[in-house]
Protein backbone atom coordinates (compact mmCIF):
# COMPACT_ATOMS: atom_id res chain seq x y z
CA UNK A 1 0.00 0.00 0.00
CA UNK A 2 1.23 3.60 -1.13
CA UNK A 3 0.14 6.64 -0.24
CA UNK A 4 -0.59 8.99 -3.39
CA UNK A 5 -0.53 11.85 -1.79
CA UNK A 6 2.87 12.40 0.45
CA UNK A 7 2.03 15.95 2.22
CA UNK A 8 -1.47 14.17 3.70
CA UNK A 9 0.43 11.35 4.99
CA UNK A 10 2.95 13.53 6.41
CA UNK A 11 0.03 15.82 8.05
CA UNK A 12 -1.05 12.26 9.78
CA UNK A 13 1.85 11.76 11.22
CA UNK A 14 3.20 14.65 12.52
CA UNK A 15 -0.48 14.55 14.97
CA UNK A 16 0.84 11.47 16.25
CA UNK A 17 2.64 13.82 18.51
CA UNK A 18 5.63 11.44 17.83
CA UNK A 19 9.44 13.53 19.45
CA UNK A 20 10.19 15.85 16.69
CA UNK A 21 13.72 13.98 16.12
CA UNK A 22 11.79 10.53 15.40
CA UNK A 23 9.00 12.33 13.48
CA UNK A 24 11.71 14.01 11.11
CA UNK A 25 13.55 10.31 11.01
CA UNK A 26 10.21 8.65 10.28
CA UNK A 27 9.38 11.63 7.27
CA UNK A 28 12.72 11.23 5.18
CA UNK A 29 12.17 7.33 5.42
CA UNK A 30 8.89 7.42 3.95
CA UNK A 31 10.27 10.05 1.37
CA UNK A 32 13.25 7.42 0.55
CA UNK A 33 10.70 4.57 0.39
CA UNK A 34 8.32 6.00 -2.22
CA UNK A 35 11.35 7.49 -4.29
CA UNK A 36 13.20 4.00 -4.29
CA UNK A 37 9.98 1.69 -4.80
CA UNK A 38 8.55 4.32 -7.69
CA UNK A 39 12.28 4.24 -9.43
CA UNK A 40 12.59 0.27 -8.99
CA UNK A 41 11.21 -2.26 -11.69
CA UNK A 42 12.44 -4.80 -9.79
CA UNK A 43 11.40 -4.07 -6.24
CA UNK A 44 7.65 -3.48 -8.09
CA UNK A 45 8.33 -7.03 -9.20
CA UNK A 46 8.14 -8.31 -6.12
CA UNK A 47 4.72 -8.03 -4.70
CA UNK A 48 1.50 -9.48 -6.03
CA UNK A 49 -0.13 -6.28 -5.67
CA UNK A 50 0.54 -2.48 -5.28
CA UNK A 51 -2.48 -0.68 -3.99
CA UNK A 52 -2.40 3.46 -4.07
CA UNK A 53 -4.29 4.80 -1.56
CA UNK A 54 -6.23 7.84 -2.36
CA UNK A 55 -8.63 8.04 1.03
CA UNK A 56 -11.55 7.49 -1.21
CA UNK A 57 -14.49 5.25 -0.46
CA UNK A 58 -13.79 3.78 -4.27
CA UNK A 59 -9.92 2.93 -2.48
CA UNK A 60 -11.27 1.48 0.09
CA UNK A 61 -13.98 -0.91 -1.40
CA UNK A 62 -11.22 -1.72 -4.05
CA UNK A 63 -8.87 -2.82 -0.97
CA UNK A 64 -11.53 -4.74 1.18
CA UNK A 65 -12.15 -6.67 -2.46
CA UNK A 66 -8.69 -7.64 -2.83
CA UNK A 67 -8.41 -8.76 0.63
CA UNK A 68 -11.84 -11.02 -0.16
CA UNK A 69 -10.48 -12.28 -2.77
CA UNK A 70 -7.37 -13.46 -1.14
CA UNK A 71 -8.88 -14.68 2.01
CA UNK A 72 -11.09 -17.19 -0.20
CA UNK A 73 -7.85 -18.28 -2.36
CA UNK A 74 -6.62 -19.65 0.96
CA UNK A 75 -9.41 -20.77 2.15
CA UNK A 76 -10.44 -23.49 -1.00
CA UNK A 77 -6.43 -24.38 -1.24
Amino acid sequence: IITSNFKREKKKLKKRGLPKDVEKKRIQEMKEHIERFSKDKDLQNQFDYIFVNDYTEASQKQLIKVVKERLRECINV
